[in-house]
């Protein structure tokens, strides 16, 4: 009695499976090396969760200083915007608009009022106009009675 092998797979070895992935694979490789990279401007606000200096609640308009830079590799306009959480509240920006070329940085005043007694949170957001991306920095603010 003679056998015979059959295979209904149109590859029959593996260097022949490796050779035909290779075959589809090299168009993609081509195309993908002619793609030209995109730039990533990008923005960097600081400080990131720095402890601020204690203050008394109910007491007044206090000022932090943020520090936004643009880390991309072309000039960007970024608006800025503040939050204040829990036992604070954001008055205002100062700029609240900025443009910046690659690499340059601007200090931002960030006015801010507290509550009651706690912990509370300034924060200051950028948003690229040019990519859409951001950053935030933010302090801690003790908050005594």
């Amino acid at each position: 009695m003679e056998y015979a092998m059959y295979s209904n797979s149109s590859f029959d070895k593996p260097s022949q499976f490796l050779g035909g992935l290779l075959f589809l694979l090299l168009p993609l490789v081509a195309f993908t090396a002619g793609v030209t990279e995109i730039q990533n401007e990008a923005v960097a606000v600081t400080p990131d969760a720095e402890v601020a200096e204690a203050v008394a609640a109910n007491s007044g308009v206090y000022v932090l200083a943020f520090t936004v830079t643009n880390t991309g590799d072309e000039a960007d306009t970024y608006d800025l915007s503040c939050l204040g959480l829990s036992r604070t509240e954001c008055v205002g920006a100062d700029p609240n608009r900025v443009t910046l070329g690659a690499g340059e940085s601007i200090a931002i005043d960030v006015s801010y009022r507290v509550k009651g007694a706690g912990t509370g949170l300034v924060r200051l957001t950028a948003y690229s106009e040019t990519t859409g991306s951001s950053d935030r920095g933010s302090y801690r603010v003790p908050v005594t009675e």
